[in-house]
């Protein structure tokens, strides 16, 4: 046993090339972030990955400075036709925002493209802001929301594209899971709404994940068969070797 534990660090190396090979290579998607401070009213411009305004060098995050706060937004993602992928978070700078408000967060992006449908939107809303007990306690109440429509275009929350809507959410650590129906190419939205304390540690997550149904067959087969066959080679070589 301990020497079959020697080689499950290849084992599990072969599993991870396994799965890159069979992933679809990432397309190219509109991808933008935004934000209001006058309860959703009136949004700031999309900042666009690689903007003058992203303060994350890194292609596929967007970082930026919420005005008037000690606040930054973030928001990472991608698409491909397996699996497409969109996070929103919200969190302090330095010591948290010198006074209490309210701020809505938007990260959007379209071009997306995993199918088959139905899709299925994995979704887990978490908020970890200190401290805890909402403003009256010196924390924050939030609450997040995701809409998917067809076609293309960023920040659609509403029409009649909307093929998903998950309404209001309030944190948990269980995530939930939608069914929608959509051709190619489709969009996401996904939104944080965040009432705060003057000092409040902010540390509030909305992360999304899109995959057809059924899972591709070569996925499968990638997760499954070689598992077998990584095992099945180490037994073949420990037999030859122990047989010279």
């Amino acid at each position: 046993m301990k020497s079959f534990r020697k080689y499950l660090p290849y084992v599990a190396a072969a599993l991870i090339g396994a799965a890159t090979l069979a992933a679809p290579s990432q397309a190219r998607a509109a991808f933008q972030i935004r934000f209001s401070t006058d309860g959703g009213a009136t949004f700031s411009s999309g900042v666009s990955d690689g903007d003058v305004l992203d303060t994350n060098s890194n292609a596929g995050t967007i970082a930026i400075n919420v005005d008037g706060f000690l606040i930054t937004a973030v928001a990472s993602g991608g698409t491909s036709s397996a699996l497409s992928v969109i996070d929103l978070q919200i969190q302090q700078i330095g010591l948290g925002p010198a006074t209490g408000g309210t701020v809505v967060v938007q990260a959007s992006m379209d071009g997306l493209i995993t199918v088959p449908a139905p899709q299925t939107l994995i979704n887990r809303f978490t908020d970890n802001t200190l401290p805890v007990g909402g403003v009256p306690a010196g924390g924050d109440v939030a609450t997040g929301e995701t809409f998917v429509a067809s076609g293309s275009g960023l920040f659609v929350t509403s029409g009649g594209s909307l093929v998903l809507d998950t309404g209001s959410v309030n944190p948990s650590p269980v995530p939930t899971n939608y069914v929608f129906n959509s051709g190619t190419p489709y969009a996401i939205t996904t939104q944080i709404t965040s009432t705060f304390a003057a000092g409040a540690s902010l540390q509030v997550d909305n992360n999304n994940r899109i995959t057809g149904a059924p899972a591709p067959g070569g996925l499968l087969l990638a997760f499954t068969g070689l598992p077998v066959l990584s095992v099945g080679t180490w037994l073949r070589r420990r037999r030859n070797r122990v047989a010279a």
